[in-house]
């Protein structure tokens, strides 16, 4: 009995797959580009600043230089 490594072959089959949809669906594939650069720039690009809600922040360190402090201002807030 020969055994079959089946990851191997699946993978490979599916990157096959893959790569042949892409080659027949190309102009639909560009079509939604525009689509996903938009939520890209628009929806998750903005959800970097919300960090700003749990550091104590300091416009001259920027965001990512000032200090963690985590739930502290929620908890005054609340």
């Amino acid at each position: 009995m020969v055994q079959v490594n089946r990851n191997a072959m699946s993978n490979n089959t599916f990157k096959s797959r893959v790569k042949k949809d892409f080659k027949r669906n190309k102009e639909l594939y560009l079509l939604v580009l525009p689509v996903v650069i938009f939520y890209l720039l628009f929806c998750y690009k903005p959800m970097y600043g919300v960090i700003i809600a749990f550091k104590n922040f300091n416009p001259s360190q920027g965001i990512l230089g000032s200090q963690w402090v985590g739930l502290k201002y929620f908890k005054v807030f609340f």
